[in-house]
């Protein structure tokens, strides 16, 4: 992907096989560039990848995935969004769609994001976040996670703020449904982060802990 760009796949009604690296990299040489995919279904089966891969040093990135149904046959950790080293800015936006593999969506740097009416079932942590100043809103979404970790984040949940979010973070949540595959309860995982909690209308199952 080139700097400037704006790459649009319209993959309604299609099939798509990913091979190991993913489908979309974004090399540090770009500093905008915008991403829209609309549609179909994405078999992927990645080495410790990602579907999207976002390299350190590239900026000002824009990803909207319209309905797209993502299925990861790999277990070797592997992402939706892969942000690690990238300190950019993100805007992300999830429109429907479900997302079923390993880990869900990635988002360091300074990412502004937006999921509505998504499914996740994911063998660990559907959304994670060390980003600084990072938005995150989710409607409308049902996560189903696995007790998978990756390093040292040892814990179970659908939601992780970790403490490299400071120093503003904010996460609203409305009609929001999560569950562990196992125990049926809802984790939202919040460390050492300034953040303002703006919960919409009361979740559906469980609660935050």
């Amino acid at each position: 992907m080139s700097n400037g760009s704006k790459l649009t796949i319209n993959a309604k009604g299609a099939t798509v096989d990913c091979n190991e690296y993913g489908l979309i990299n974004v090399p540090a040489s770009v500093k905008s560039a915008e991403i829209v995919i609309d549609g179909g279904t994405f078999n992927a089966e990645l080495d410790h990848g990602a579907f999207i891969k976002l390299r350190s040093g590239a900026d000002n990135v824009k990803i909207t995935l319209n309905n797209v149904n993502y299925v990861e046959k790999s277990t070797n950790f592997c992402y939706i969004t892969n942000t690690a080293g990238f300190t950019g800015n993100l805007d992300l936006v999830v429109n429907g769609g479900s997302y079923t593999g390993d880990f869900g969506f990635q988002l360091n740097g300074n990412a502004k994001a937006t999921f509505d009416g998504v499914s996740f079932n994911t063998n660990g942590y559907g959304l994670y976040t060390q980003g600084q100043n990072t938005k995150v809103e989710v409607k409308n979404c049902n996560f189903i996670v696995g007790t998978k970790v990756d390093g040292d984040l040892g814990y179970i949940r659908c939601v992780v703020m970790n403490e490299g979010c400071r120093p503003a973070i904010r996460l609203k949540l409305d009609y929001f449904f999560c569950q562990n595959k196992t125990t049926h309860t809802a984790h939202i995982y919040i460390e050492k982060c300034c953040i303002r909690a703006v919960f919409g209308k009361p979740f559906k199952s469980g609660g935050a802990g």
